[in-house]
C-alpha cells in the first residue's frame, strides 16, 4: 500500500492492517472511481447512486441509461465542454463509460429501467437491513445481551 492509500483509509476510519477485502464496498468503489479518473464533480453523485440507490441527475442518469444523446444534451449542467453543446469532453464520457463497464454491477446501468430498478433494489435492501438490525437489537436487549459482553 502506498502512503497515500493508508492516509485515505485512516481518514475513513479504517485501520491500515486490514486487507483490502475487509474494506467496506463503498470505499473500494470510491477508490476505483479515483483510480479510473472519473471527473471529481461526478464522483459523489455516482457513489450515492451505486451505494445508496439515489437516482442521479439528468446527465449521469443519461449515461447510466446508455442514452448518448441525453448525455450530451445534459452535459452543460456539469460544466463539461463539447463542440456540440459547449458542455462535454469525449474523453470524460469515455472514462465514465469504461468505469461502468468494468466496475459497476451490470444490473445498475444499461437502460432507464435498469437505473430505476437498481435504485429501488438498493433502497429496499437498506431498509430491510435496518429493520433486521433493529429486530436483532431488540432481541439482544430482551435477552439481556449488551455490546460490551460480545
Amino acid at each position: 500500500m502506498s502512503n497515500e492509500e493508508i492516509t485515505e483509509w485512516e481518514a475513513a476510519g479504517i485501520k491500515k492492517e486490514y486487507e483490502p477485502k475487509s474494506v467496506p464496498r463503498c470505499y473500494r468503489i470510491a477508490r476505483k472511481m479515483r483510480d479510473a479518473k472519473i471527473p471529481s464533480h461526478l464522483v459523489p453523485e455516482l457513489e450515492l447512486y451505486l451505494e445508496e440507490g439515489v437516482i442521479p441527475g439528468n446527465f449521469l442518469r443519461s449515461v447510466l441509461s446508455n442514452n448518448l444523446w441525453g448525455s450530451i444534451m445534459h452535459a452543460d449542467s456539469h460544466g463539461m465542454e463539447s463542440s456540440i453543446t459547449g458542455g462535454i469532453e469525449a474523453a470524460e464520457l469515455e472514462v465514465l463509460v469504461r468505469f461502468l463497464w468494468v466496475h459497476a454491477p451490470e444490473e445498475s446501468w444499461g437502460s432507464e429501467e435498469a437505473v430505476h430498478a437498481w435504485g429501488d433494489s438498493i433502497r429496499t435492501y437498506r431498509i430491510e437491513k435496518e429493520r433486521s438490525k433493529a429486530k436483532w437489537d431488540q432481541l439482544r436487549k430482551a435477552a439481556g445481551i449488551n455490546d460490551e459482553e460480545t
